[in-house]
């Protein structure tokens, strides 16, 4: 902060001093936030932020501190595995989170539970927390997921039903039929249940599926094969499929334009949607990550450090166009500033 400017902030540089003692000077912030560690990139922890906020509702992040208590690592955790523990004493004044391993397989295959040891322990102090409020719980989170199980439920058996339906549809290519006999006064003695269930696992194995499309299929004697369900490009849910991921997306945020799931997007819808998602979805999201670093990192290396993430600017190029004639109409504008709007390099000469 510089209240001396007008809008009460200026860029920190590498050539400014250390504050207040301390180990550590304004600009390697900007180096840890460049590097949090020695695998992520800035981009790729606001990615985990952002991921683990979505389906959990919080995104926890490790400040590493060196012996002076000044972060100089940031891992981003997965908040499924990180167990708040409440317990108060002389190592963890303020409680701290156990990091439960897991192992889907092999000889460390384990899951331990909050009460055992297992796991590192991490102060809570050195926890960095994001979260989409809770409207209940001050201390949790609230995910999109949860608010939107319901239909995120729907979405997914509607994804199996059409599986199944694949898996299972039988499609034959032909159907050769016998005619028996049909002397009524013929007495048919009842199949026993081991045939019957023979037959329709012979049946099964030798039709249902997308592998078996195609193959022939010849009837018993007497026997007729009909058609129970519709073919398979007549496939069920379509309105009600398209209606429930608009309705998720919408509830994340995003429209079919930016996801690119409209073909025929105009260039005028695509810049409208794109810009509808950079002032209500990302800026939104960014400021709430600056924010949580100014409030819990920023402190570590500077008083009154502002960290700012901002958003690729979308501008509409008839804006721009729009904003040129006026200025010439207008003669308040210069050559240079027309030139800087279109992205030219500035120049000297009188033309």
């Amino acid at each position: 902060r510089d209240y001396s400017l007008p809008n009460g902030k200026r860029p920190i540089s590498p050539h400014d001093p250390s504050e207040g003692g301390r180990d550590v000077r304004p600009f390697d912030l900007v180096r840890l936030l460049q590097r949090p560690n020695q695998e992520d990139s800035f981009g790729d922890m606001l990615y985990e932020w952002y991921q683990q906020m979505g389906m959990t509702g919080m995104a926890l992040t490790w400040m590493v501190p060196n012996e002076l208590g000044t972060p100089m690592e940031l891992f981003p955790m997965k908040t499924a595995i990180c167990i708040p523990q409440p317990a108060v004493n002389p190592d963890f004044p303020d409680g701290y989170y156990r990091i439960q391993p897991i192992y889907p397989y092999g000889p460390f295959s384990s899951y331990p539970t909050p009460a055992t040891a297992v796991g590192a322990p991490i102060p809570a102090q050195w926890m960095m927390r994001f979260k989409f409020p809770h409207p209940l719980l001050r201390y949790d989170g609230y995910s999109p997921f949860t608010a939107l199980r319901l239909h995120i439920d729907e979405v997914e058996q509607m994804d199996r039903s059409r599986w199944y339906a694949i898996k299972r549809i039988i499609n034959p290519s032909a159907v050769l039929n016998f005619d028996g006999n049909n002397d009524s006064t013929m007495s048919i003695e009842p199949l026993v249940d081991a045939e019957i269930a023979r037959i329709k696992a012979e049946f099964e194995n030798e039709h249902q599926g997308a592998e078996n499309t195609g193959r022939l299929f010849v009837a018993t004697p007497g026997a007729k094969l009909e058609p129970w369900q519709a073919a398979l490009k007549d496939m069920e849910y379509k309105d009600g499929w398209d209606q429930l991921t608009s309705f998720v997306m919408a509830g994340l945020g995003i429209t079919k334009p930016v996801a690119g799931m409209v073909e025929d997007s105009s260039y005028s819808t695509l810049f409208a949607s794109l810009k509808q998602f950079h002032l209500l979805m990302a800026e939104p999201i960014l400021n709430r990550f600056a924010s949580g670093l100014t409030r819990h990192l920023a402190p570590f290396y500077g008083d009154d450090l502002i960290i700012e993430i901002r958003c690729k600017r979308i501008d509409d190029h008839d804006i721009v166009f729009s904003k040129i004639d006026k200025g010439i109409s207008g003669k308040c504008i210069t050559k240079n500033e027309v030139r800087k709007l279109l992205e030219l390099p500035l120049t000297k000469e009188e033309w």
